[in-house]
This record gives C-alpha cells, sequence and structure tokens, in this order.
C-alpha cells in the first residue's frame, strides 16, 4: 500500500517507476474508479477533438484577410 501511495503522490517530472494504477491491489478494489477515469479520459480526447475541429470551421470574430486566407 505504500509504494502505491508513494507513486500516486510523486512530484517529480519523471513520472512514478510504475503505474500504481495497473497494480493488481488496486485494480481489484478499485475496479469501478478505474472504470471511469477510463471514461473520462475518452471523453476529454472527444471534447478536445471536437474543440479543434471548432475553431478550424470557425474563423475568429477579429481576423483579417490574410489570417483568413491561411
Amino acid at each position: 500500500m505504500d509504494a502505491i501511495a508513494d507513486a500516486v503522490e510523486d512530484d517529480d517530472q519523471a513520472g512514478p517507476t510504475f503505474d500504481p494504477f495497473s497494480h493488481k491491489l488496486v485494480r481489484r478494489s478499485m475496479s469501478d474508479y478505474l472504470e471511469r477515469i477510463a471514461t473520462a479520459k475518452a471523453d476529454i480526447a472527444r471534447l478536445k477533438g471536437e474543440k479543434e475541429a471548432f475553431e478550424q470551421s470557425n474563423a475568429p470574430d477579429d481576423a483579417d484577410e490574410e489570417e483568413l486566407a491561411g
């Protein structure tokens, strides 16, 4: 449990030395939570794609003709 907690709380830029969410204890005891995380990550990716598509199809109000041509 301490190793899992240390990995989750790791503040280094390199990240934890192992993925605490793949640990068998975490997968067994927190399966519903891990499913919610996976769903949230999928939603984030979908929304980012929708945002990019929206931004590409709608020019800003203050864009001039040269920017619109590009």
